[in-house]
């Protein structure tokens, strides 16, 4: 019998935040529908993440030809990976509230990141921005009962939690997925500090704050798992130029994300978020050695930022895990074995 490993396979279903949003199609559907193939192949349960506000400032243009387009084809993809059994929770971005829309384009311009962390909100913005998202899952997904019982900040901005409580009570929400142990920055848009997660941390509980464990605590948190580079630095940084002269290498999306200022001195970092879009041939390995020494992994993964090469690599990474693994890919599989 073959040992049990706990994987998540989490997505950031976003476009690019930035100047410069993308288009639709190259930034989420295209490659969207190449990850969920190999889900599917696999019979894993992945958590689509969804930029819900983007969603709702779409639909406010549907009176524009390719806006409408866009919107219905984010409809059928996102209710068409709902009805394969993948979850699809929110992901909110708060300074989609001053998003302009290019009609000659069909992109967006998000250069205003004023209201970038929740924090910035009003009160009234912040319970605004919870009720849109409600409401457009429901519609998009066409249910009605749906329930957003698990998110995902955007930028990582998780803190200070007593901001998101009111909602997850509101909305019933059980579990976050935005810590990614020793990671912290603080930025004109991003602010967050986890250094008190270790990189390899297993699902815990919480109450106020997502950094301090509550062994009975009314809330789940998943940190995304992080692995060790400084020692392949300059081999990693070889392998990305080289590929991103090939097509294999380049990343499917066409947009612009945020240019962030930091607002103190940067800390060089010795790790980095396991991602599909990190993963190169010569990371193989090491994630494989990452899920032989842990009991839990998490990927996070933006489609707009895959690459040919990645998705080769990320089914490589999936084809050993599952010879060597029986896999366990359902987030509330997991509680329920706690």
């Amino acid at each position: 019998m073959k040992p049990e490993k706990k994987l998540l396979i989490t997505f950031d279903y976003e476009l690019f935040l930035g100047e410069k949003s993308g288009t639709v199609k190259n930034c989420l559907i295209s490659p969207t529908n190449e990850l969920s193939l190999k889900l599917n192949e696999f019979g894993i349960k992945g958590i689509f993440f969804v930029d819900t506000l983007f969603l709702w400032a779409l639909k406010s243009k549907l009176n524009d030809s390719k806006a409408r387009q866009d919107f219905e084809m984010l409809k059928t993809q996102l209710s068409g990976l709902y009805q394969q059994g993948h979850y699809i929770y929110p992901h909110i971005h708060p300074h989609w509230l001053d998003a302009k829309y290019q009609t000659d384009s069909g992109m967006w311009k998000l250069s205003d990141i004023s209201k970038y962390r929740f924090e910035a909100l009003s009160d009234s913005e912040k319970s605004q921005v919870f009720s849109y998202s409600d409401e457009i899952l429901k519609e998009v997904l066409d249910d009605n009962g749906y329930r957003m019982d698990a998110y995902r900040a955007g930028g990582w901005s998780i803190q200070p939690f007593k901001d998101f409580q009111p909602f997850f009570e509101k909305y019933n929400i059980k579990a976050d997925f935005t810590v990614l142990g020793k990671a912290h920055r603080n930025t004109n848009a991003s602010v967050y500090d986890f250094r008190t997660i270790p990189v390899a941390e297993n699902p815990y509980r919480f109450s106020k704050s997502v950094t301090i464990k509550v062994p009975e605590g009314q809330y789940w948190e998943f940190p995304i798992s992080s692995i060790e580079f400084n020692s392949e630095a300059f081999t990693n940084k070889l392998v990305r130029k080289v590929l991103w002269k090939t097509k294999a290498g380049q990343n499917l999306g066409d947009g612009i994300g945020v240019q962030f200022q930091d607002m103190g001195e940067v800390e060089k970092s010795e790790f980095e978020m396991v991602s599909i879009e990190l993963l190169t041939t010569n990371k193989l390995k090491l994630y494989l050695h990452y899920l032989d020494q842990n009991e839990y992994m998490q990927f996070i993964c933006h489609p707009k930022m895959v690459s040919p090469h990645n998705l080769k690599m990320f089914s490589k990474f999936l084809t050993r895990a599952f010879k060597r693994y029986e896999i366990i890919s359902d987030w509330k599989e997991m509680i329920r074995e706690s």
